[in-house]
């Protein structure tokens, strides 16, 4: 073997070992909000000082653990909406949390606004492939089932949505939501 053919094959097992494991990140079972936790700790440090952001993110944290029971049952893990749920209740405490600090309401939608930013601040080709994973046309297949079904209304706190075609060009596909879980 040559030095050349070394280092592709070099190159496509590391390639290889890369996307596997991002896959294997991305598909584990694991809590589902730990990419917020660090998120949201990055942004609160943007306002407050170091040791009050660990203490917030322990106060937010057992705020959430208080809300979670409370979470209506709209399907579980066979539905598509009980994630965004989730981040819902999680947001919903990242709130009531900078509230009692009497943080006002446009600071705390900016930490929220800034927690997505940060969750998203990637390089683009590897957006593109968790998107594409994650996101992709199996996951555009379901979104559309779960529309269809949101009809039936058979969680009452659930969503109630339809599913909008896009054109292919300038907007790919979306939902119009005509009740929200959140």
């Amino acid at each position: 073997m040559n030095r050349r053919r070394f280092f592709r094959l070099s190159a496509a097992s590391v390639g290889g070992i890369l996307v596997a494991g991002s896959a294997y990140r991305l598909f584990r079972p694991s809590d589902p909000l730990h990419a917020f936790h660090k998120s949201t700790k990055t942004a609160l440090a943007a306002h407050f000082e170091k040791d009050r952001v660990a203490g917030m993110l322990k106060d937010i944290q057992a705020e959430y653990a208080s809300i979670a029971p409370c979470m209506p049952y709209i399907g579980g893990e066979k539905s598509i909406f009980t994630e965004w749920l989730d981040y819902g209740v999680y947001y919903l405490a990242v709130y009531r949390v900078l509230k009692r600090l009497r943080v006002s309401l446009e600071q705390a939608g900016e930490i929220i606004y800034r927690t997505y930013e940060i969750m998203a601040d990637y390089p683009k080709w590897f957006l593109n492939l968790v998107g594409s994973l994650k996101y992709g046309k199996g996951y555009v297949s379901r979104l559309r089932t779960a529309a269809e079904e949101s009809q039936n209304r058979q969680y009452p706190s659930g969503w109630v949505c339809s599913f909008v075609n896009g054109d292919g060009r300038e907007f790919d596909y979306g939902l119009d939501i005509t009740e929200c879980g959140i």
